[in-house]
């Protein structure tokens, strides 16, 4: 699993280890890339519309 994540310092690097741990990707949104983040949403709501349903 991925988690795509923007440069905020809210974000720290004890969270990215929280995730590693869970064996979780963590990727960074480039600086000043205003169109990475509505091709982030995008995908994720492509990807929740696909999911199975009924768990």
């Amino acid at each position: 699993m991925t988690v795509l994540r923007d440069r905020d310092t809210t974000f720290t690097s004890s969270v990215d280890e929280v995730f590693a741990g869970d064996d979780i990707q963590v990727l960074e949104i480039p600086p000043q890339a205003t169109r990475a983040n509505a091709c982030a949403e995008r995908r994720s709501t492509r990807q929740a519309r696909n999911a199975p349903t009924g768990c």
